[in-house]
């Protein structure tokens, strides 16, 4: 693993996530529990939590709260998602690729082995919140699935949405401003961005499948928490303890898809007076933007698409085969539909089956 540097964009390797100095996993946890004890100075001054300090700054800026006082982005646009995407992709194109490669993963494979003590108890949010975005995207697999996904959510909540310490010895509110903030694991509790991030995105699919309005308002304010995270230049903080550094994985493996899942559960979410293919349930080949044409290529012949758009469709096509307009798409049959969203511009479902090439003339 690799983490970068907060005076640059040079990726080098990071204590615990990667040992490649032959060093043993007890000096690592030593020396990253005593560099975490030296940020303790640092961190105090920027760690805001409800009823500790005011709320005035979250990580790189100044916090902004809605009349009832829950955390809004600190980006004042109409589409922060979009923009915090676009800052950290900007700021990902900046970073050398190194010989070797870096994977973005974070659980530690060589750390913890079926002989570790810690292989049962340390417990993580990502294996649990992954498998619930697997059944909620697959519900065909399995008829309790749905309600398993639920009950995976809640749990992930309870436990990793609470009150905890960081590995300095900073306590967190598990709840701020509104905003459920998530720990990655029981070895390391810090609050995280990448991990709130991607919590907010299958509370953002639940939304999706079920309605819940609950759980859209809880996907808006910890996704709002998490872009705090993030500079104007794009590179992405990791947590408020800065011991913590600056992830590779963690900031540019994870962050960015985690906006766009919930921009594809949530299109409001996404910008407006802008065409883009928010998701897809196949993988998307590539996908072109005209003046009035939309035209993408999926890899499976059958899928089902979301988009937001400027302009209503005129006409969709699979291939040659012209798709029949639905006022609610049904899954499982050919077609598209169009919703007005309140901001501007329309959301539009599509699902094809013959063709993986899809043309939505505007």
């Amino acid at each position: 693993m690799a983490s970068l540097g907060n005076s640059d964009y040079t990726l080098r390797p990071a204590g615990p996530r990667g040992t490649h100095d032959g060093l043993g996993r007890s000096c690592h946890a030593v020396c990253r529990v005593l560099a975490r004890w030296l940020a303790v100075g640092a961190s105090a001054l920027i760690l805001l939590r409800e009823g500790m300090l005011p709320a005035a700054q979250l990580m790189w800026h100044e916090v902004r709260l809605d009349s009832e006082g829950k955390l809004l982005s600190w980006v004042e646009t109409g589409a922060p998602y979009g923009r915090i995407v676009r800052n950290a992709w900007e700021a990902f194109k900046n970073i050398p690729v190194q010989p070797d490669g870096y994977r973005t993963y974070f659980t530690h494979p060589t750390f913890y082995g079926p002989n570790d003590p810690d292989y049962r108890t340390n417990l993580n949010q990502y294996s649990p919140l992954e498998t619930a975005r697997y059944l909620l995207q697959h519900p065909e697999l399995d008829p309790a699935g749905t309600a398993l996904a639920k009950d995976i959510l809640d749990w992930v909540t309870a436990f990793f949405a609470a009150d905890s310490m960081t590995m300095g010895g900073i306590p967190e509110k598990g709840r701020q401003w509104g905003a459920d903030v998530l720990s990655e694991q029981v070895n390391d509790m810090d609050k995280m961005s990448s991990h709130t991030a991607r919590y907010a995105s299958v509370r953002a699919l639940w939304h999706e499948v079920s309605g819940d309005q609950d759980s859209k308002e809880r996907a808006f304010r910890s996704f709002n928490w998490a872009t705090y995270s993030s500079r104007e230049n794009g590179l992405v903080k990791t947590s408020l303890d800065e011991g913590t550094g600056y992830w590779f994985s963690d900031g540019y493996g994870d962050y960015m898809r985690h906006f766009l899942r919930g921009m594809a559960s949530v299109p409001e979410w996404a910008p407006a007076n802008e065409d883009h293919l928010l998701g897809s349930t196949s993988v998307v080949r590539s996908v072109s933007y005209g003046e009035r044409e939309v035209t993408y290529v999926t890899f499976d012949r059958r899928s089902r698409e979301v988009l937001r758009l400027r302009h209503q469709p005129a006409a969709v096509r699979a291939g040659t085969v012209a798709l029949p307009r639905a006022k609610g798409l049904q899954s499982g049959s050919q077609g598209y539909s169009v919703e007005p969203v309140r901001q501007g511009g329309f959301v539009v479902r599509i699902e094809h089956h013959g063709s993986a090439k899809v043309t939505i003339q505007q």
